[in-house]
Order: C-alpha cells, then sequence, then structure tokens
C-alpha cells in the first residue's frame, strides 16, 4: 500500500510540474518567441496540436485528434497496469511517466494543443520542441528498458 501511494504522489509531483512550467510559458513567453538561454538552447513558446514531438502535428483532422486522445488514454491505463509487474526504480518511473503524460493529455483535452517549450539545437539544426512531460516520458522508457534488459540479462 505505501508503495502506491508513492507512486501516485510522484505521478502527481511531475503532472503538477507540467503543467505549472506550460503555464509559466503561457504566461510569461509570448506565443512564437524566442529567448536564448545558451548557444545550445532555447526556450521558445510552441503549440504542438499533434503527439511527441510535434509527430502529427500537420493533421488538422478532429476525429484524428479524438482518436489520438482516446489511444492515450488507453496507453494510460495500460501502463499503469504494466507498473504492477515491477518494483524499485522502475515502478516509481512508470509513476512519474503517467503524471508527465497525464499532464499532456489535460492540455491536449482542455486546450486542444500541448505548450512546448523546450529547444535543444546546435547551429540552424533544432530537436523538435518538448516539454517537461516528453522528458519525463522518454527518461522513463529508457530507465525501463535499461532495468528489462538487465534483468533479462541476469536470467
Amino acid at each position: 500500500m505505501k508503495r502506491w501511494v508513492l507512486f501516485f504522489t510522484i505521478a502527481l509531483f511531475f503532472f503538477s510540474l507540467d503543467i505549472l512550467t506550460k503555464e509559466i510559458i503561457e504566461n510569461k513567453v509570448p506565443y512564437l518567441s524566442e529567448i536564448k538561454v545558451t548557444n545550445f538552447l532555447n526556450i521558445v513558446h510552441i503549440r504542438n496540436r499533434g503527439s511527441i514531438f510535434g509527430i502529427f502535428s500537420d493533421i488538422q483532422n478532429e476525429y484524428f485528434r479524438l482518436f489520438m486522445n482516446i489511444l492515450s488514454m488507453v496507453v494510460l491505463v495500460i501502463l499503469f497496469f504494466f507498473a504492477r509487474s515491477f518494483s524499485g526504480l522502475p515502478f516509481y518511473t512508470i509513476g512519474a511517466m503517467i503524471g508527465g503524460a497525464l499532464g499532456n493529455v489535460y492540455e491536449r483535452i482542455a486546450k486542444g494543443y500541448v505548450v512546448d517549450f523546450i529547444d535543444f539545437h546546435i547551429g540552424k539544426y533544432h530537436w523538435p520542441a518538448f516539454n517537461v512531460a516528453d522528458s519525463i516520458i522518454t527518461i522513463g522508457i529508457i530507465t525501463v528498458l535499461i532495468h528489462s534488459s538487465s534483468r533479462s540479462k541476469k536470467r
């Protein structure tokens, strides 16, 4: 029981962090503007109507967006049930991933887009802008895969 309380606390923390950072960007950084932080990092204000890293953002069909929202919710439920088979770091990492993913799903449903604001680049070559949720999800997938890989090697 204690582990589930921590699981949901972590999920709530990352959900809140994601929503808070997006709200700060929307309130403080004008839409489509750019703030140079370093030679390789900018803060931008982009509205992503697609999925992670802007995939499918060119598709303007409302039925497709509804499908993506439903698919996101199904993935979250699957991820929740998948978490039960883990313990330790991967278990809590999945909690963080769920929190981040809920942040994106919430924004997509409430606003029709997700605010992306982290812009890494080398010269004129930019990685697609992303947000805290995208970072958490990506790091979470890598963590779970590494853990699963090392667990299967031990067997």
